[in-house]
């Protein structure tokens, strides 16, 4: 396998410490949250949409965050994401191809700690390979009218991952690699039970979030650097009684340094995530998200420079009052920001 060029060097783990800001925040937000003596507690709904992310190869080391923790809610599940990636461009010094299919599996738990806080743990495995997608994507492009990309221009089933600077590969993967991800770890804190009128009739959470280095640039699978994220959630509570439930997710991120020549990462980016679920029946949802990013590097290529904007839709069939089924698919809304197709199957415990 070629891989990354062998002149760049092994990044270093970094000490596992939060910025001395995001320290202190959440230090102040736990105290606040435990200080306070809930009377009549309005859990937020427990989740059933997507986990919403990024699955481009590149701006996949970098972890924006998805939504798996809500307060009030425990369990389990896993998924299995499927990605494909048909992207190019060049300008006089860069070229840029994507092509291939990543394939992701998803273990997540998380768990009520106490009455107001909630913990979770995403751990993934990462695949890269030419797959087996790509005449599947073909027909639903057509089937739909949906825009090709470079898709005709491209072999069937190959695996290109090239980044080109003035004639030097700085990344290229053209064999099949895979490797444990970045572990993600998330905590969600509720500091509103919303029992007040107007937007105090909601219930807040605040969300702090972290990319563990544990993936490995040479199989890319992570960019061996911490990530951070920090956030407030909002949504429908437990009680509400409509069939029509919605969550709403934003705050910023700070990535980890990507340790390739010619990649700068941004100080920071912006994220927001609104889902919506509409209740079919006591077994049946229909689920639908759109999320988005600001900007995760900066430079003149598309894919790196502007913010990816993701729509997800799909549906939820529980099969008990413990199991249920998710499945949809994901695709990119400002083109060529993010996967060109994603499609997703997830068993989803409930405790």
């Amino acid at each position: 396998m070629r891989g990354l060029r062998a002149t760049l060097p092994s990044a270093p783990l970094l000490p596992m410490t939060f910025p001395s800001r995001l320290s202190r925040a959440l230090i102040l937000a736990v105290a606040a949250a435990c200080a306070t003596t809930p009377s009549a507690v309005a859990q937020e709904a427990p989740y059933s949409g997507f986990v919403m992310g990024n699955s481009s190869p590149l701006s996949a080391l970098i972890g924006t965050p998805g939504r798996w923790v809500t307060t009030g809610d425990s369990g389990w599940e896993v998924s299995w994401r499927l990605s494909s990636h048909a992207y190019g461009e060049s300008n006089d010094r860069d070229a840029f191809l994507l092509d291939g299919e990543t394939h992701t599996v998803f273990a997540r738990w998380r768990g009520q700690v106490g009455e107001r806080l909630t913990l979770g743990v995403e751990l993934p495995w990462i695949s890269h390979s030419g797959g087996f997608l790509d005449p599947l994507i073909d027909g639903w492009h057509d089937f739909f009218n949906l825009r090709e990309s470079i898709r005709p221009d491209v072999p069937s089933g190959q695996l290109n991952f090239v980044y080109v600077r003035d004639g030097d590969d700085l990344l290229r993967f053209d064999d099949p690699v895979s490797g444990l991800g970045d572990v993600g770890v998330q905590a969600g804190i509720r500091v509103a039970d919303g029992a007040g009128a107007g937007l105090a009739r909601l219930p807040w959470t605040l969300v702090a979030s972290a990319d563990l280095p544990t993936g490995r640039l040479a199989t890319l699978t992570g960019n061996e650097r911490f990530d951070y994220a920090v956030g407030v959630r909002t949504g429908s509570p437990a009680s509400s009684s409509s069939r029509l439930r919605w969550w709403l997710d934003g705050g910023v991120l700070v990535p980890g340094e990507v340790p390739i020549d010619g990649f700068e990462t941004a100080t920071a980016a912006p994220y927001l995530d609104i889902a919506f679920s509409w209740r079919v029946s006591d077994s049946f949802e229909l689920l639908a998200n759109v999320a988005g990013s600001g900007p995760l590097y900066h430079g003149e290529l598309r894919m790196l420079a502007d913010g990816p904007i993701q729509l997800g839709v799909g549906f939820l069939w529980r099969v008990s009052d413990r199991y249920a089924l998710r499945m949809g698919v994901v695709e990119d809304v400002r083109p060529d920001t993010a996967e060109d197709f994603s499609a997703e199957f997830a068993l989803v415990v409930s405790r």
